[in-house]
């Protein structure tokens, strides 16, 4: 399935490990997932955030104290973290939004909707931060819908096996900074379980 995951998305889920250990958690989550979305910065789901004047530092602060393990320390060099069950499901509901679209590759906004797709029936921590703020699953994707543009096809988001993630800023936040900042006041508006390998599909 990797081979169907646009080089944005195979970063987001190579951050997600980063952020898991970084915490202290041995496993990977729905949280980890959406951290490693803002930690990458491309999805137009976070505009779509700053839009409803929602600070993304302080919702990565608040995932990050909800989640975060003191009491635990990870080897960043582990190769390989195992999925939850709610991420593997995360992982496979993916690939119904990107039909959704019509896309040709996973990226960064269908993984979004997943994990609320995911997380609806359970009120997991990123659905009920957005609902918090009055964005849903459904109003999230209307959005999309109304105003995606198709980028699956573009030249950036082929997939080149001799691509190295290392030319990526860490600092991501600021790639939506200026096009519509007025509508924040943040400094930084835009900061196997089931037989799927994260560490795999991030290659």
């Amino acid at each position: 399935m990797n081979n169907k995951y646009s080089k944005q998305l195979k970063k987001v889920l190579s951050f997600s490990k980063e952020e898991a250990v970084r915490l202290g958690n041995e496993y990977i989550s729905n949280e980890h997932l959406f951290l490693g979305v803002l930690r990458e910065g491309s999805s137009n789901v976070l505009q779509i955030l700053v839009d409803y004047n929602i600070d993304l530092n302080l919702v990565k602060k608040s995932i990050e104290n909800r989640i975060k393990d003191t009491d635990s320390s990870v080897d960043p060099q582990t190769e390989e973290l195992p999925l939850l069950k709610s991420s593997a499901r995360t992982l496979k509901l993916i690939f119904f939004e990107t039909k959704d679209f019509n896309e040709r590759l996973a990226t960064p906004d269908h993984l979004v909707l997943a994990i609320l797709k995911e997380e609806e029936s359970q009120k997991g921590i990123i659905y009920q931060i957005l609902k918090d703020n009055d964005l849903t699953y459904d109003k999230i994707k209307d959005i999309l819908i109304n105003s995606f543009i198709n980028e699956a096809d573009g030249p950036d988001n082929l997939d080149e096996d001799d691509e190295s993630f290392d030319e990526f800023e860490e600092d991501s936040f600021s790639k939506i900074k200026g096009k519509r900042a007025a509508k924040s006041d943040s400094d930084t508006p835009v900061l196997d379980n089931f037989g799927i390998d994260l560490t795999k599909a991030a290659a």
